[in-house]
């Protein structure tokens, strides 16, 4: 039986795929894709499903605003999102660790990764994202308007 939460993640994230989308991204996304699906099991609770909604919001809220400078806010404010506003939970946790670990996976362990992970484990620890990733990297989205300048 197919497990309805992870049809529809992987529905998302193949949907974020444009026309115009490179062969590189496609297999990063459908990498990722395939990674959650052999750690579906995270999905299973409220927090773990909560906590992968508020990580794909934040990625998409990435690709939106298209802000030089900006990646590692992104990587920490979904995983505080995904921690804090799911329950604080072991679960919550759980799940945005393994997510974020897929990411990286996807990407092929990236020239960032270990700075994306840094961001990660930042965002899931409670840090001020902000502060941290936004002016003092010259970032210039601003949160409030969702917005880069």
């Amino acid at each position: 039986m197919r497990n309805p939460t992870l049809s529809c993640l992987l529905l998302v994230f193949a949907s974020s795929l444009t026309a115009s989308a490179d062969r590189q991204r496609r297999s990063s996304i459908f990498g990722m894709a395939a990674c959650v699906t052999r750690n579906a099991a995270v999905l299973i609770p409220a927090d773990g499903r909560c906590a992968a909604g508020k990580l794909q919001a934040a990625y998409s809220a990435m690709r939106d605003a298209n802000c030089i400078n900006c990646d590692k806010y992104f990587h920490c404010i979904g995983n505080y999102r995904a921690v804090h506003e799911c329950g604080n939970s072991e679960d919550a946790r759980h799940a945005a660790e393994v997510i974020s670990n897929c990411r990286e996976e996807a990407d092929a362990g990236g020239a960032d990764s270990a700075a994306d992970q840094e961001a990660n484990r930042y965002g899931r620890g409670g840090g001020d994202c902000a502060h941290r990733y936004l002016a003092a990297v010259r970032c210039a989205y601003n949160p409030e308007t969702r917005r880069c300048g």
